[in-house]
């Protein structure tokens, strides 16, 4: 029996889809057997699902549909930990095809074989989905979640944790006589996601912070939560959608206590007695705003290449960037990395194609870590965590489709 030990945390630079297709990927299909039991049934109704890897083996994560209080896990993910999560939808009421989106979420502290395990099962889902034209896979690494994943959940929670930690259960989130901060904003729904219930409306981002290193910086809202006090310091970028959405959620909070629970403080930057909430998570002053615009970002709005081999190393031929370049029988690497609201790199694979194909997501991953070395030595930086998309031919969506109109 295989015993699984807690390994150091995930480096996107040598480890998730950059693992398949190696001993991981024997292990993972060891532990698997001959078939996966969590895809009975799935893809077949309009809905989300969810599943969270533990020990190689997925475990169904709750559906939308169950009931929804503060403490529910819909929405909540733990930073130790690695997700796949399964949309399926109709383009419109009246479409009849099924369509599908595979994201696998990757957590800052997840370990190489979770998040292993999540890429190796990705390609497998993918796999099971074949029969009524696979899935677009996307790779979402914790704090550079694409717009499409967050639009699935009314409510977007990442707290520290994990299965290999042990903090894993949902009543981790509000322990009894724990000190945790939180940074909450919210964001407009892009999609209409009637099976997610996020219904184009604004939705919450949390994210537990440390506070070792914590810095409190402009935009949102910070939470600090001691058990006996809840504590709210509303900055002044903060809107007022962030401070409503904000404040229900707290009061959900504090309807969760049973006992020892005294009640609730707010703070608005800039008026009298704001500097109390500041000492009490241990700040000085509140920082300007860290964009999610990358500083980094350069050259044309995107390039498009056309991939000719994958080993020993990826050889690519940069093209026009035009939709018209795109064949059946080639497989395309679209760097959208300068794309100042959600860089990501895309991977367009023609019906035509079948060898290397089936992980074609590694190829993506590849090109950054390639484009990582190279434009190191001038003294630029290229962040490995952006998104990594797969798309096959007929399944393009509308930032991909988007990403050519600068050449027109």
């Amino acid at each position: 029996m295989s015993i699984l030990t807690r390994q150091t945390k995930v480096e996107l630079k040598d480890s998730n889809i950059a693992l398949l297709g190696s001993d991981l990927e024997l292990k993972v299909r060891q532990h698997a057997g001959d078939s996966e039991p969590a895809w009975s049934g799935v893809g077949q109704k309009e809905g989300v699902k969810i599943w969270r890897v533990e020990k190689f083996k997925l475990v169904g994560w709750p559906r939308p549909d169950e009931p929804y209080r503060a403490h529910d896990r819909y929405g909540l993910f733990f930073d130790g930990d690695s997700y796949i999560v399964l949309h399926t939808y109709k383009e419109s009421d009246s479409a009849d095809r099924l369509l599908h989106d595979v994201h696998f979420w990757l957590g800052k502290e997840s370990t190489q074989d979770e998040a292993g395990t999540a890429a190796y099962k990705t390609v497998e889902l993918d796999d099971h989905l074949q029969p009524e034209g696979g899935a677009v896979q996307y790779r979402e690494a914790q704090g550079h979640e694409s717009d499409r994943f967050l639009a699935l959940f009314p409510h977007f929670l990442v707290v520290k944790g994990g299965v290999s930690s042990g903090f894993h259960h949902p009543g981790a989130i509000f322990p009894s006589k724990a000190r945790k901060i939180y940074r909450m904003w919210t964001i407009r729904g892009k999609l209409n996601l009637k099976s997610s219930g996020a219904k184009e409306q604004k939705q919450l981002i949390t994210y537990e912070l440390s506070f070792e290193g914590l810095t409190i910086e402009q935009g949102g809202v910070y939470v600090y939560d001691d058990s006996d006090h809840i504590y709210v310091y509303n900055t002044k970028s903060s809107s007022a959608w962030d401070r409503y959405k904000v404040g229900e959620y707290v009061m959900s909070m504090g309807y969760c206590r049973t006992v020892g629970f005294n009640g609730y403080a707010v703070f608005d930057e800039g008026t009298k007695g704001d500097t109390e909430f500041l000492k009490l998570v241990g700040v000085d002053s509140v920082t300007p705003a860290h964009s999610r615009v990358y500083e980094e970002a350069f050259g044309p709005p995107a390039t498009l290449y056309r991939l000719k081999e994958v080993v020993p190393q990826l050889d690519l031929e940069p093209i026009s960037l035009a939709r018209s370049e795109l064949k059946s029988d080639g497989m395309y690497i679209l760097d959208d990395y300068a794309n100042a609201h959600h860089p990501v790199v895309y991977v367009w694979v023609g019906n035509g194609v079948t060898l290397n194909a089936r992980f074609a997501l590694t190829h993506g991953e590849t090109y950054l870590r390639e484009k990582k070395e190279k434009l190191s030595r001038k003294g630029q930086h290229v962040s490995l965590s952006v998104a990594v998309v797969r798309i096959k031919e007929g399944q393009e969506t509308p930032p991909f489709l988007k990403a050519f109109e600068a050449a027109q």
